[in-house]
């Protein structure tokens, strides 16, 4: 949040505190509690069924929680109507009317409140601005492309100036160039703007792109909360380490800082209490890990292995070796692979004990 107000200062202005519901006999959220800045560009991340599009839904008064409470802005809202709570929400189908043209779909919530016409063209065309199509007034949603419709439907949202921006996967259904760019565009609006909005996805890099705050949610309940730096470096559970990409969590026995698994004996940071012993878990992202045909003294992990998988991603390439039976996964650069190294050669795999992070197995709330 360099350009705006950080979220360090902000007051809370969205709060969820135990929300509950269920559909029949499932439980779909589970005493879900979320504080949220004003200002904040805040994302609800999670595989599907997790839970956050009903969180949303909920957010917006469409389905009321058996449960808990919503307050905005000082205002507790969970049984208010949705045309009372302020909130705005843009839908994943875009939701447009394929009869209005462009400028009465955007117009129509306006048109709904009674505001006078010329303040409806006023603010229509004002969104249209934001939104980067101000020539679009009299053209109708089937002329448009996808990445056209969804400026349309963000702008429909905008136009009401709410106080809540609500987001359900809106970029999903655009090919994957067009999703970054109206990512960019997004997060720029937000900018302009500095609506609170909630930002629903499963996409863990647009979440970590577009977010100020990242909850990741797992069965309806919060399981780690925080920026996208410590979502990603600090996963809290093993569930989160698992969603965003961790694929070298190595559990063993924990005595003296020293991890013993199998034939490896891992050093671990040296925060984590000497006397501590027992079963413990700890990650290390493949990216910090150094592939090398020589040992590397510089780190207080070295050890050999074998490689046995080599997958080319483009810029990146990863490397699959087997060191002393477990499985590790190495991230490097594509050039560096094809100059040095090829399958069923032996090679060291060295990192920092310090890029090392313990992975608890109960979840953060």
């Amino acid at each position: 949040m360099s350009d705006r107000q950080s979220t360090e200062i902000a007051p809370t202005f969205l709060r969820l505190s135990g929300l509950h519901k269920r559909f029949g006999a499932a439980v779909v959220i589970d005493d879900l509690s979320i504080e949220v800045k004003q200002g904040e560009f805040f994302a609800l991340l999670g595989p599907s069924g997790c839970g956050k599009t009903t969180t949303l839904r909920m957010l917006a008064g469409f389905i009321e929680p058996d449960a808990g409470s919503i307050f905005l802005d000082g205002v507790s809202i969970e049984r208010l109507p949705s045309h009372r709570r302020e909130a705005a929400m843009v839908f994943q189908n875009y939701a447009l009317f394929p009869h209005m043209t462009v400028f009465d779909n955007i117009a129509f919530g306006l048109k709904m409140q009674k505001r006078p016409k010329a303040e409806i063209i006023e603010r229509v065309h004002e969104a249209m601005r934001l939104v980067r199509l101000p020539s679009y007034d009299l053209r109708f949603p089937k002329e448009l492309s996808g990445g056209q419709q969804q400026r349309v439907a963000l702008a429909r949202a905008l136009v009401l100036r709410p106080k809540l921006l609500l987001l359900d996967e809106p970029l999903s259904n655009l090919d994957a160039n067009l999703r970054k760019a109206l990512r960019d565009e997004v997060i720029e609006i937000h900018r302009i703007t500095g609506t609170t909005t909630i930002f629903v996805t499963h996409d863990l890099e647009e979440a970590l792109v577009m977010a100020d705050r990242v909850a990741v949610m797992n069965k309806g309940r919060v399981e780690q909360c925080g920026t996208p730096q410590d979502i990603f470096l600090r996963p809290a559970t093993a569930f989160v380490a698992d969603f965003i990409g961790h694929e070298n969590v190595i559990e063993g026995e924990l005595f003296q800082n020293i991890l013993k698994k199998d034939a490896l004996q891992i050093r671990v940071p040296i925060n984590i209490r000497s006397d501590r012993v027992g079963l413990a878990r700890f990650a290390v992202l493949a990216s910090n890990i150094e592939l090398s045909e020589q040992p590397l003294d510089r780190y207080d992990n070295c050890f050999i292995g074998t490689i046995n998988r080599i997958r080319f991603y483009g810029g990146v390439t990863r490397v699959m070796a087997n060191v002393g039976g477990c499985q590790f996964i190495v991230q490097v650069g594509s050039s560096a692979v094809t100059r040095q190294f090829s399958e069923g050669m032996q090679v060291y795999l060295a990192w920092a004990s310090v890029d090392m992070v313990e992975i608890k197995t109960d979840a953060a709330t």
